[in-house]
């Protein structure tokens, strides 16, 4: 069953935003003069980002070296704090390239990049519908260019709106974003080919009805695995992480989905990185792959392990994943032990 976050009200939008510090302009709630006039009776800081608002130019090295220290804080831990700066330097990008008669390209690609940030942002916290639309104002900035950067952009910006929609449960649509990511997958660098390759087996493998399918699915993700094992995706320029410890989790969580459950366990033991995001994921399939099993107290414990550490980086979507581990609890044999009840505090009470 496909799980939509639609009818995304103006009601729930603020809600969302002024419960878990989203911007309200990402979300698209507030107008950009609204914020302005709200800007200039706050603090100096906050006056200062909206000056920033009304320039035209941007310091293109600048935003992009705060670009990727967000990646890299976001992939180590969490940017919630630092997120609020992020509207100002949209709003600032556009106007520049609204503006500007050169340098125009590198703006764009910057801008582009900015948006992708932000989708990955909103989709951690549950928002699909939201880090869609961030995805496909991306695409429609770039759909007419034809210059080999922008080919390898649009894969990657489809490479990741594969991503949310396979995390929203739409995975007939994730895969056809996934066939417009390879489309030119010969001339796309090995780490992108890698990524794609190994979302596309995920997908796969979570729709699989026969053995075939399963075998598929699980060639297609090694294929992203000697792309990985050769080096050739030791660059990464995309912010994609692409390594051993994301093949693992991935191929584990295809495991999970094809209830290959000890398989699964083995392949998610062999993650070693330190990363939290990654953690918080790795403990929580871990502990399907044991509720799969019927082996509930291990299972919760690893659930609370993942839910300490999604909580710790504000991953909406891992906590969410817990929660639905504590449903199906509540609908197994299991469900009156003390240790499901201990869940739902920690769910809902901590």
């Amino acid at each position: 069953m496909e799980n939509r976050d639609v009818g995304f009200s103006i009601e729930r939008r603020r809600f969302l935003a002024e419960t878990f510090k989203i911007p309200p302009l990402l979300l698209g709630i507030v107008t950009l003069e609204k914020i302005s006039q709200q800007l200039s009776g706050l603090s100096p800081q906050a006056s200062g980002n909206a000056q920033a608002v009304q320039k035209t130019s941007v310091d293109v090295d600048q935003y992009r070296h705060e670009l990727q220290q967000y990646w890299e804080l976001n992939h180590a831990d969490t940017v919630k704090e630092v997120f609020g700066t992020i509207p100002y330097k949209l709003t600032a990008l556009r106007q520049a390239l609204s503006q500007c008669s050169r340098g125009r390209e590198e703006i764009l690609l910057l801008l582009c990049d900015y948006h992708q940030f932000v989708a990955n942002f909103l989709r951690d916290q549950g928002l699909f519908d939201e880090s869609a639309k961030h995805l496909t104002k991306a695409l429609q900035r770039i759909e007419s260019m034809d210059e080999k950067q922008f080919r390898e952009l649009r894969a990657l910006i489809y490479h990741r709106m594969t991503i949310t929609l396979q995390e929203q449960g739409r995975l007939e649509h994730a895969l056809v974003a996934c066939k417009k990511a390879r489309k030119e997958s010969n001339t796309l660098p090995p780490a992108l080919v890698g990524a794609i390759l190994l979302e596309e087996g995920h997908i796969l493998a979570k729709l699989v009805q026969n053995e075939k399918d399963k075998t598929k699915a699980l060639q297609t993700i090694e294929e992203a695995g000697k792309i990985i094992r050769s080096g050739q995706a030791k660059d990464d320029p995309f912010f994609l992480k692409l390594n051993m410890d994301r093949y693992h989790l991935t191929r584990g969580s295809a495991l999970v989905a094809m209830q290959w459950n000890q398989d699964a366990l083995y392949e998610l033991g062999e993650v070693r990185g330190k990363q939290k995001r990654r953690q918080a994921y790795t403990n929580i399939l871990q502990a399907q792959a044991l509720l799969n099993q019927k082996l509930y107290t291990p299972a919760i414990e690893l659930a609370i392990e993942g839910l300490v550490v999604a909580r710790e980086i504000h991953s909406l979507i891992n906590v969410q994943r817990v929660q639905n581990i504590y449903k199906q609890l509540k609908t197994s044999d299991f469900k009156d032990n003390p240790e499901v009840a201990r869940l739902h505090f920690l769910l809902n009470y901590t």
